[in-house]
């Protein structure tokens, strides 16, 4: 999955981006606006931290994921006993 990261903040304050999986390293940015894509794969709900240089969290949105039930393609005939 794709997911693309916006974000301003006031003031010439720095901003860091926390992807709760085991695998992500947090990144800072030295600019009050940043854009900046990742390519993640996920297998349950995560949830995206933005937060400003002392650790203080500004914005935390989760993304769920959704299951797919496959739809059951096999023809069913009248009678349960024929062969």
């Amino acid at each position: 999955m794709n997911v693309k990261v916006t974000a301003s903040a006031p003031g010439n304050s720095s901003l860091c981006i926390l992807i709760e999986l085991p695998e992500f390293v947090p990144r800072c940015f030295n600019e009050s606006k940043l854009s900046t894509n990742y390519h993640i794969t996920l297998e349950s709900t995560v949830n995206v931290i933005l937060t400003n240089e002392s650790g203080n969290i500004l914005v935390q949105k989760k993304l769920v994921v959704g299951k797919l039930n496959p739809k059951n393609y096999r023809v069913r005939r009248r009678f349960g006993w024929g062969v």
